[in-house]
């Protein structure tokens, strides 16, 4: 079994090739001009997202999630081999300092996911899955929030949890679960997976067929508010960079349309990752050259 060092090494080597996921936040009980950290808005060219508080020169950082409110912003940071999920909020009209969440002190721990209604968030972490356990493979776990914070992490069940790794979790609109596995049986070397929710549980899943999964790497979504069509990283023929961001829409039947390269404008030559929206869906988020961009979303209306 590796050691704990070694674990976090192949966890950000993980990272670097499979990233993603989304959410985002609405206007709703803050002022407008404090929303995403005061920061001024994009246009249709991307930007990095926040220079100086999230996005550092020595770390690199992705995953970024809102609470509904837009008044708690948490996000994946890794640095020196570690990875962690940082927090900051808003508290008399004022950003705080990001520091670490506090299920979050311990482990590796990467790809936050808050639920549309602020109380859950979701998360991936190497920690074993029971006490008397030593397994580490990623599984993902959920924190539910409480009178005085998040509550302890528990792991989800099988089937959404394998043997395997699983990473970048997803909750659409309905409660359905988007998230990557590398369990055997899939298309690729990880494939992503969908569990809808039954009665308040995960009790079943299935993989996403084609043309999203494919024998090439592709990886976690992120589906827009409306439901209308994801974003999601891949490494098939075609890509500028070896991997890069990928639009699909929905059809009628709810079926998934032959995915289109998000060209020139998000995809460069280097490896782009990790796409999220706003919860209102006018920006989009995602990771290019060691930081998080965000862009006007307009510049994929061209896709739909």
């Amino acid at each position: 079994m590796e050691n704990y060092s070694g674990f976090v090494q192949k966890l950000v080597f993980l990272i670097c090739l499979l990233l993603t996921c989304s959410t985002g936040c609405s206007s709703q009980g803050i002022p407008e001009s404090l929303m995403y950290l005061g920061q001024p808005r994009p246009g249709l060219a991307p930007e990095v997202f926040a220079p100086g508080i999230v996005s550092l020169d020595d770390q690199l950082e992705f995953n970024i999630t809102f609470t509904p409110d837009g008044k708690e912003i948490y996000f994946t940071v890794t640095m020196r081999n570690q990875a962690s999920i940082m927090f900051t909020e808003m508290e008399n009209d004022q950003w705080t300092e990001p520091e670490l969440a506090s299920f979050s002190r311990e482990y590796a721990n990467i790809s936050p996911f808050i639920s549309s209604d602020g109380q859950k968030l979701y998360f991936v972490s190497d920690r074993p899955p029971h006490a008397a356990s030593s397994r580490n493979d990623l599984n993902i776990w959920v924190v539910e929030r409480t009178q005085a914070g998040w509550s302890e992490p528990e792991c989800l069940d099988e089937p959404v949890n394998s043997l395997f790794d699983e990473y970048t979790p997803f909750i659409a609109g309905d409660g359905t679960l988007y998230y990557l596995s590398s369990r055997p049986g899939g298309y690729g070397q990880a494939d992503i997976y969908v569990s809808k929710l039954i009665d308040g549980e995960y009790s079943t899943t299935e993989l996403l067929g084609e043309p999203i999964n494919t024998r090439y790497s592709d990886e976690g979504v992120a589906i827009s508010p409306d439901g209308r069509f994801m974003v999601f990283p891949s490494n098939r023929p075609g890509t500028r960079g070896g991997v890069d961001l990928y639009i699909s829409e929905r059809s009628e039947d709810g079926s998934w349309q032959e995915p289109q390269n998000l060209g020139d404008e998000i995809n460069d030559a280097g490896p782009q990752y990790s796409p999220r929206f706003s919860l209102d869906g006018e920006y989009f988020f995602f990771f290019s050259r060691n930081d998080m961009y965000w862009v006007d979303s307009e510049i994929l209306d061209e896709f739909k």
